[in-house]
């Protein structure tokens, strides 16, 4: 048997351990899990981010004619009203009644000059019950809207109709982009119906019915699993999707890099130290768990753009896994969506503590 002495000094009860037994030790704080995510490129955030008008010049294989002009012409924030088209469930009293949507190849509603003509009979979408929907805008470092996101991805069936105004430049005609209730009266008539209708711009067409509104989609943000992401501890890599998961290329050039991940160091200057940009919020935002690549679609870029990126004498295109494994799929409005994991060739793995 362990023996236990007791002495008291100045009042105070000292235990004196007999031999053998260890001092007390304080509790250890349990370790924060690491978590790991993987996503493929084919999984994208599709039908969330979304663009207002297709000004010119842009990289995607059409433009709005004659188009906003967005170096003069910039939207007014507080101008935008998204409104989704609701198919079922009970009414609610701020639902609007009878939405038309219309496609708008003009990029200003068919009020500016030069604008084809439009008698407004023809709507692509139109419903008797409208729900607006909350948006976060997109900005630039110059604090200009570049887009929304509306919190969730919408389902293929969805359809979205907005509104807005834009400020004209000097000398510039001013622009309301559809009808905004309840301030304007609906105008839009259309054969067969005996109600008047709000006449908006397509925001979201249901898949399949209208090719160019499927532009409007930002195709080239991806979750990471989880909001508020601690940075220290934030890791990613692009991978190959083949047995082995390589992170670079057959010259052992980081994808991180190709794809334009990774163009500064920790110090903001422009190189590559083989981590990702977490410096450059607008590329990845750890708060919303967000990844935004720069290029429009990345998974189905030109040689140029990759090699730009690689800024390397290393960079190989003929033959590479890299050109073997373009997915034009992802981005082609022909395609069903239903179809995009057969030409997901990259994955995307986060590791992370959360904060």
């Amino acid at each position: 048997m362990k023996t236990m002495m007791f002495c008291v000094i100045a009042g105070a009860i000292l235990v004196v351990l007999g031999c053998g037994d260890e001092p007390p030790s304080r509790p250890r704080p349990p370790e924060i899990p690491e978590t790991e995510f993987i996503t493929t490129s084919d999984n994208y955030l599709n039908n969330r981010f979304f663009k207002l008008d297709l000004a010119s010049p842009n990289s995607l294989p059409v433009h709005d004619v004659p188009g906003r002009d967005a170096s003069r012409q910039r939207i007014d924030r507080g101008s935008i009203r998204v409104y989704r088209l609701v198919t079922g469930g009970e009414q609610k009293p701020d639902d609007v009644a009878n939405i038309a949507a219309y496609l708008d190849t003009t990029g200003v509603f068919w009020v500016g000059p030069d604008c084809p003509p439009n008698d407004f009979r023809s709507p692509v979408v139109y419903g008797a019950r409208w729900r607006e929907l909350a948006w976060q805008p997109l900005v630039n470092a110059d604090d200009e809207i570049q887009g929304l996101d509306v919190g969730s991805e919408l389902g293929a069936g969805d359809a979205l109709a907005v509104v807005y105004d834009f400020y004209p430049g000097d000398g510039d005609f001013s622009c309301r982009v559809g009808d905004r209730p309840p301030y304007d009266p609906p105008l839009g008539e259309l054969p067969g119906e005996e109600a008047a209708y709000y006449r908006m711009k397509l925001l979201k067409a249901p898949e399949g019915a209208a090719d160019y509104s499927f532009h409007y989609v930002i195709r080239n943000f991806y979750e990471l699993g989880h909001p508020d992401i601690d940075a220290n501890s934030f890791r990613f890599v692009i991978e190959e999707d083949s047995p082995l998961h390589p992170s670079a290329d057959a010259n052992g050039l980081p994808y991180l890099r190709i794809f334009g991940l990774d163009q500064i160091d920790l110090d903001g200057i422009p190189g590559h130290d083989g981590l990702v940009d977490i410096e450059d919020y607008w590329m990845i935002d750890l708060n919303r768990g967000l990844v935004h690549f720069p290029l429009d679609r990345p998974f189905a870029a030109n040689r140029s753009q990759y090699e730009a990126f690689a800024d390397s004498s290393g960079f190989t295109w003929d033959g590479s896994y890299l050109q073997g494994h373009q997915a034009h799929e992802l981005y082609d409005p022909q395609v069903p969506s239903a179809t995009y994991p057969e030409y997901g060739h990259f994955r995307l793995r986060a590791t992370y503590t959360l904060n």
